[in-house]
């Protein structure tokens, strides 16, 4: 989310050639824009976030947001990627690439109980479970 929040995937494409020509990086951001506003507007609505949106360097307000969002999903099972829930700028895989891109191999470093531990880690990880409807029964 920190990474598509600041468009990190565009700068990705972008260094890596894989836009036909610099306009197109162009019109990318743009788009980008629109989409960040859209996606504020649904958090807005949800309730998940309140007042303006944040700018591509507060992205952590982002994850927030979109935790919470994710979290009052109706559903029996919602997703919390650790890349998220940890805030980190890179994504895990960058479609289109094989080798230019280090796809599925990023590892966060220490182990799992530490990295969990960690206080913004933590708070993250309540805020999803607060967000989480009840258990119905079958």
């Amino acid at each position: 989310m920190v990474g598509w929040w600041q468009g990190r995937d565009i700068i990705w494409r972008a260094e890596l050639d894989r836009f036909p020509d610099a306009d197109t990086a162009k019109r990318e951001d743009t788009k980008r824009e629109q989409d960040r506003a859209g996606l504020w507007t649904a958090f807005l609505e949800s309730g998940a976030a309140t007042g303006d949106r944040p700018g591509p360097e507060e992205a952590e307000a982002v994850v927030d947001a979109a935790l919470a969002h994710i979290g009052m999903a109706n559903c029996a099972l919602a997703v919390l990627p650790l890349e998220d829930a940890l805030a980190l700028p890179e994504q895990p895989n960058l479609p289109g690439t094989i080798d230019e891109h280090p796809n599925w191999r990023r590892r966060p470093a220490g182990d799992a109980a530490t990295i969990l531990d960690e206080p913004a880690v933590s708070r993250r990880l309540a805020l999803f479970a607060r967000a989480r409807p009840p258990a119905q029964e079958p």
